[in-house]
């Protein structure tokens, strides 16, 4: 179910809590090692990493899951490192490839030096913090070397959400109180099983270029999952292309994706550099 959050511009996201426990769960594989090494069909991490990190640098991945674009990014000649609060998943992930460099770690508190990585991906971790990301954003900043990049993704306002808003086709939270903080509500507000945000990204640049990073590149991304989530009209003219598995399927959505990412993105992608 989602909400309308007026306040920040924003949709609430209720579903299961993303709890450690909810991600182990969620990452459960019966064969994990196949899972991450696999080749997969990469069309964001590794392509940006290259434009603007050269190979040997060090890269965090904050919030990595099982580590696929850990494993991928070693793969390309990177030092990657992948810090994930889920503590099955990392055992599980150093098990099954133990070349790999995955820790058990917080991303609001991680133990590495300061100025320690070129690059750090954060791939749809910023949205879950009900009380705000400001404890990571300040954590992101620290490890992070002057002119260093940090890759932000996240759920988003896409136009299509916007113009859904404008018209009040997502309800209001009955139980939702906003505060005027820029990075958040009070934890004692949060609604029952709440599970993510789909964020306001404007906000979340002017956050990020007042705490001492430059804007380099934005990129919506993930058009067709976007479309689906929002219209039931193109869910049921879509869904024999979303369940197929077939060559020809995983092409007419990767395409039909492409096309609508910019008003029907899912996600988008912020590159920062640090000042």
């Amino acid at each position: 179910m989602r909400y309308y959050d007026k306040h920040h511009k924003r949709l609430i996201y209720i579903a299961e809590t993303a709890s450690p426990e909810y991600w182990d769960h969620h990452w459960e594989s019966k064969n994990l090692r196949a899972e991450i090494t696999k080749k997969h069909f990469d069309q964001l991490v590794i392509p940006t990493t290259k434009k603007y990190l050269a190979p040997g640098s060090r890269v965090l991945e904050g919030g990595c899951g099982t580590g696929v674009h850990v494993f991928g990014l070693r793969q390309n000649g990177f030092e990657s490192i992948g810090v994930d609060n889920a503590p099955e998943t990392v055992r599980l992930a150093k098990e099954a490839v133990p070349e790999m460099d995955i820790r058990l770690g917080d991303v609001l508190t991680l133990d590495f030096e300061d100025n320690y990585f070129d690059g750090y991906w954060s791939i749809g971790v910023i949205e879950h913090f009900w009380d705000g990301y400001e404890p990571v954003l300040s954590e992101m900043k620290r490890l992070l070397k002057p002119g260093g990049y940090l890759f932000l993704t996240f759920p988003y306002m896409s136009p299509l959400r916007k113009w859904k808003a404008r018209r009040g086709q997502y309800p209001m939270h009955e139980h939702m109180r906003s505060l005027d903080s820029p990075f958040g509500l009070a934890r004692d507000d949060a609604p029952h099983h709440f599970y993510q945000f789909a964020l306001n990204h404007h906000d979340i640049i002017k956050t990020f270029e007042a705490r001492g990073f430059t804007l380099v590149q934005t990129k919506p991304f993930d058009g067709f999952k976007g479309l689906t989530d929002e219209s039931p009209a193109a869910l049921r003219l879509l869904s024999p292309i979303a369940r197929g598995r077939s060559l020809v399927a995983k092409i007419l959505k990767i395409t039909l994706s492409v096309l609508m990412q910019k008003i029907t993105g899912h996600s988008i992608l912020v590159v920062l550099q640090k000042n």
